[in-house]
């Protein structure tokens, strides 16, 4: 298990490379400016 940063994962290549690497097992530290659309309560 690593541990990885990635940037810009409110949407995108680093918000699907984020999902990606999580789900192989590692520890992700996700940065973005926005709140992925996913984790926003209406």
């Amino acid at each position: 298990m690593k541990n990885i940063f990635i940037s810009g994962t409110s949407r995108g290549i680093g918000y699907e490379l984020a999902i990606q690497v999580a789900t192989a097992g590692h520890n992700v530290l996700a940065i973005s400016r926005k709140t992925p659309q996913a984790l926003i309560e209406n």
